[in-house]
């Protein structure tokens, strides 16, 4: 008993195995610290993938595209994959998509492997997050002066009208005087961006300088290109009705002619569509393809009215313009003649220029915009724009749309 009793009372031993257990603790403490350090750093960039994937999201959905869960997949494993870190890349997501509300929900998940934790977890942590982006409306340009560098890129002179209703004009030329407003000229849009500055009065409201525009929306279209001339220098004489082709020279209306064209693509190559004293060209359906020096002359009190196509690759282009032409053509607008396309003219290269008391409308139930290399507007001239995004050819409207989007969770 006596020896037994020895053993009660000696206390190294037990200190011994309470030092072990406490050593033991602090150090578990120590590697469960160091795994959570990792995991919240990992929990971080998965959250910043998220919130990538879906602001990428929303700004898709505001531009009326699809595919939005292909572009939130590929934002999120961008981001995941920065700094060769594959340990995020095998995340698990969930998309959800609200068109009534705008948004997208970004859900991820991923296993987080464990280091010093493995000594007393038996499997590894899973970090979740959540991200939702709604979408921001934001302008939609519908007139664009592509000029870089040039003085008076944009000009109006006169009594001028130019009206963009409910949208944007942007003109690109970073010159000091890149806009140039003279007389009692006006010029009114939701906002005016200029790339470099302005000159005179007019405007409503003030132009924006040093303002970024976007690119040229339609660069990418794929324009068609001529065949054989299924006519050449074609003068018409009294009422006729043509066919789509090709029309080499240009195609000529005077006097009181009156030109209705069948629904399809004309492209007219080396020579103008002049119209002068009351002549007309009308047709539903129509795209003109202007290719090597050919250009659009409306004097007199001559008329060129027509609608775009309503579907195929055309599809909203009234007027287009070859991209090889040269720098340095014009179309001119002047008299009393009057255009009117429901739909895009898109003339990346070519100068327009309205005077006199001509009108060009670009009115429409349907969606319009202008694309000019430069735009001159003088004596009683008036064009007006009007941008509806609402109708058809969407995927054009996409284009020239700048929506972006917002975090809202």
């Amino acid at each position: 008993m006596q020896s037994l009793r020895k053993y009660l009372y000696e206390t190294s031993g037990n200190m011994a195995m309470f030092a072990g257990l406490a050593f033991f603790a602090v150090m578990a403490g120590v590697a469960a610290g160091s795994d959570v350090v990792v995991w919240q750093a990992q929990q971080n960039k998965l959250q910043d993938a998220a919130d990538a994937a879906a602001l990428a999201g929303a700004v898709r959905l505001g531009k009326g595209g699809n595919k939005i869960e292909r572009t939130v997949h590929k934002e999120a494993h961008s981001f995941a994959s920065e700094g060769n870190d594959t340990t995020l890349q095998g995340f698990q997501s969930d998309v959800v998509i609200d068109q009534d509300a705008e948004t997208v929900s970004v859900n991820l998940s991923v296993e987080v492997p464990r280091i010093f934790s493995s000594m007393f977890m038996k499997t590894n942590p899973t970090v979740r997050v959540k991200s939702v982006a709604k979408v921001v409306h934001g302008q939609t340009s519908c007139f664009y002066v592509l000029d870089p560098i040039s003085t008076g890129a944009f000009s109006t002179t006169g009594n001028a009208i130019l009206n963009a209703n409910a949208c944007r004009i942007e003109v690109h030329s970073t010159s000091a005087s890149a806009m140039t407003n003279s007389g009692d000229a006006t010029v009114t849009a939701d906002e005016i961006c200029v790339a470099g500055g302005y000159t005179g009065a007019g405007y409503s409201p003030a132009p924006l300088t040093n303002c970024s525009g976007s690119s040229d929306p339609f660069a990418g279209l794929a324009i068609p290109t001529a065949g054989l001339c299924d006519h050449t220098n074609l003068h018409i004489a009294g009422s006729v009705t043509l066919n789509p082709g090709t029309y080499c020279g240009g195609i000529k209306v005077s006097s009181s002619d009156v030109v209705t064209l069948n629904p399809g693509t004309y492209i007219i190559q080396g020579g103008p569509i002049k119209i002068s004293g009351s002549g007309s060209i009308v047709g539903d359906g129509i795209t003109i393809v202007l290719d090597q020096n050919a250009s659009v002359d409306i004097a007199g009190t001559g008329q060129f009215i027509t609608t775009p196509p309503t579907t195929g690759p055309l599809e909203g282009y009234s007027i287009v313009q070859s991209p090889t032409m040269p720098l340095g053509q014009i179309s001119k607008i002047t008299g009393e003649g009057r255009f009117e396309f429901p739909g895009i003219i898109y003339m990346p290269r070519m100068d327009l220029e309205i005077a006199g008391r001509a009108t060009g409308n670009t009115y429409t139930p349907s969606y319009a915009a202008i694309v000019t290399y430069q735009l001159k507007l003088a004596g009683s001239g008036e064009l007006n724009i009007t941008a509806n995004t609402d109708a058809f050819n969407q995927a054009v409207a996409a284009n020239i749309t700048k929506s972006s989007a917002r975090l809202v969770q």
